[in-house]
């Protein structure tokens, strides 16, 4: 190998082992966001919060096209949201169990 080589070889794989950090990361985050959706549905948010089971389905949607395009910060941004938004509507699902008015 020439001397080029050697200089770009550790810069090459810096950046090859943050691009499969980065994929392995966005793996852990859609997986995680899988779970809050499931758990959303099982406390029934589709019956009794279906507007925020729907902003979570629908922002896990985008999360997912934008991590095809490469838009890897938006990506984790909407992925974060649709936790929030499945968090949210398994809260009211229960809460409405719980016999609170709905919202």
């Amino acid at each position: 190998m020439d001397k080029c080589a050697h200089r770009f070889a550790p810069i090459a794989l810096a950046v090859l082992c943050a691009s499969c950090a980065s994929a392995s990361q966005r793996g852990a985050e859609l997986h995680e966001t899988y779970a809050c959706l499931s758990r959303a549905v099982d406390a029934g948010a589709a019956e009794r919060a279906p507007r925020d089971l729907a902003l979570a389905r629908e922002k896990l949607s985008l999360a997912q096209h934008y991590i095809a395009g490469g838009e890897e910060k938006l990506a984790g941004w909407l992925l974060e949201q649709a936790r929030v938004d499945a968090d949210l509507a398994a809260a009211r699902a229960s809460a409405v169990d719980a016999g609170e008015p709905e919202r």
